[in-house]
């Protein structure tokens, strides 16, 4: 909108103000009239540009705060985040909420969940999680137990769901983590 503004100043009042110099004989009352034109819209320029930068900034505050509404909603449900590719193989794990070394998060990227030795996960849980992954189906509840570096025993619990390209195309998952 600034550029529109600035460029109906230039596309039509250059060649405004170019007549009336070249037409000095015009008088003094027209070329008066002429220069009030000329700064009532410049005002009104200056007017629609700092509504345009106003409504602009009051938009990116809306955004910034919806977007922490977000993800403290997301961080109170939640103990991480993860994400898989195309390929089921992790390429974002976000422990930032967990327990300070429970876990070093690039241990696990590039691998599947399988490849990570999730424990205490039996042959049917495992059916299951694949059938509901080659079905693009959503991850609900899957329960199973970890080994920290610590050496505590701990039982997590995750949820995801499948995310797509805008033309359907299959992108991977996105989830959450959490102790149970």
């Amino acid at each position: 909108l600034p550029l529109a503004a600035g460029g109906f100043v230039i596309a039509v009042l250059v060649p405004v103000a170019a007549f009336f110099l070249l037409n000095a004989d015009l008088g003094y009352a027209t070329v008066g009239a002429f220069a009030i034109m000329m700064l009532v819209t410049l005002l009104t320029t200056v007017v629609v540009v700092f509504r345009w930068f106003a409504e602009s900034r009051e938009a990116q505050i809306r955004e910034r705060v919806a977007s922490e509404r977000v993800r403290d909603f997301a961080h109170s449900a939640s103990h991480w985040f993860w994400e898989i590719d195309r390929g089921l193989r992790f390429s974002y794990l976000e422990t930032e909420t967990m327990e300070e070394g429970a876990i070093d998060p690039r241990a696990y990227l590039g691998l599947t969940y399988r490849e990570t030795q999730p424990e205490q996960v039996t042959e049917p849980q495992w059916a299951a999680f694949d059938a509901a992954l080659a079905a693009r189906a959503p991850i609900v509840d899957f329960r199973y137990a970890r080994t920290f570096p610590n050496g505590t025993l701990r039982w997590l619990s995750v949820d995801g769901r499948p995310y797509f390209a805008e033309d359907g195309t299959f992108l991977g998952y996105r989830g959450t983590g959490r102790d149970i």
